[in-house]
């Protein structure tokens, strides 16, 4: 085959022409969005220029952007530090991603047992709002922007049963509905009207993000639901499927499968399943080499904890769930 200095750089050229294409798909939902990029990207060549074009690029139709940066740390102090500014420096934004849920759901398994539901998946979300950008205070308006959830690790429908029931454990805001600090939820699997409804059903009223982008169609099914902001990556270069009906999206991000708390393997492994589909079917990510005994354990599990019936009064629940941040 030919050498990488070669094919590289025409498949580049190629994941760059996309990426335009994509930019003025996505102005056209009036969307405001984010470039979601780094495990998936093909190169850090494409990281730093689809970063710089697509924030200076991504307007409207009244020449506004709708750019709300970049989530690949690398590629914003990678641009910063070689002297870029202005409209071509695209800030950090962004959420969590899934791993910090699954990685929780590990080490905080014994009191989602005790609770029968996932309260680890709310207790990751605390642990970002703490410590992450909100640092714990949303009180001006403007800031709940930085408190996004991602809720569909073991199903969204079983993080808002959860959710409804607990309180902010500390802080300015303690005391708060968990939900009343959140500025915008993330419909990363199932459908796009699903999930708002789902949101809505549970007394949701902020804003609705759709980050399973995959072809032009998708921004605008979002932007009819009443969702303003999204976050796509494939989708702005790398993925030949958004542009071609033959084209594939041949790329695949690493879960953690294992968790290790202090030398030693939790009792319970990482799991993500997403929502189900118009078809009722949902994902099982988990350890592939796990002892059948051991996966069969951990599905029925995961079918509990996405069931979410509360063991325990709301009272018991918040207590247990203060234990985390004690």
């Amino acid at each position: 085959g030919e050498e990488d200095e070669h094919w590289y750089a025409k498949w580049l050229a190629d994941a760059f022409v996309r990426g335009a294409r994509s930019v003025l798909a996505a102005g056209e939902s009036k969307m405001r969005g984010i470039i979601m990029t780094g495990r998936r990207t093909g190169g850090l060549a494409l990281m730093l220029l689809q970063g710089m074009f697509i924030h200076s690029n991504l307007k409207d139709a009244a020449g506004k952007s709708l750019s709300l940066g970049t989530s690949s740390v690398t590629a914003h102090y990678w641009l910063k530090d070689a002297g870029v500014t202005g409209e071509l420096l695209p800030p950090l934004g962004g959420t969590h991603a899934h791993e910090l849920s699954m990685v929780s759901s590990a080490v905080f398994a014994e009191l989602d047992n005790k609770a029968g539901v996932p309260l680890s998946q709310i207790i990751s979300h605390m642990l970002y709002f703490l410590h992450s950008r909100p640092q714990g205070d949303v009180r001006d308006a403007s800031r709940k922007v930085l408190m996004p959830i991602l809720p569909d690790t073991l199903g969204s429908k079983a993080f808002f049963r959860t959710a409804q029931h607990l309180k902010i454990p500390l802080g300015p805001h303690k005391g708060d509905p968990i939900l009343s600090v959140v500025g915008a939820a993330r419909q990363d699997s199932g459908s796009l009207e699903a999930f708002a409804s789902l949101a809505r059903s549970f007394g949701f009223a902020g804003s609705l993000m759709a980050s399973e982008v995959e072809v032009p169609s998708n921004l605008m099914d979002a932007s009819a639901l009443g969702y303003n902001t999204f976050g796509a990556g494939g989708f702005f270069g790398d993925s030949e499927k958004a542009w071609s009906k033959e084209g594939s999206n041949i790329s695949m991000a690493i879960k953690v499968l294992v968790v290790h708390v202090d030398g030693q393997r939790t009792a319970v492994d990482p799991v993500k399943t997403g929502d189900p589909t118009a078809g009722g079917e949902g994902k099982f990510e988990a350890d592939g080499l796990m002892s059948s005994e051991r996966l069969e354990a951990l599905k029925a599990r995961t079918k509990l904890m996405q069931e979410a019936e509360a063991k325990l009064s709301v009272e018991e629940m918040q207590s247990l769930f203060e234990t985390a941040f004690a």
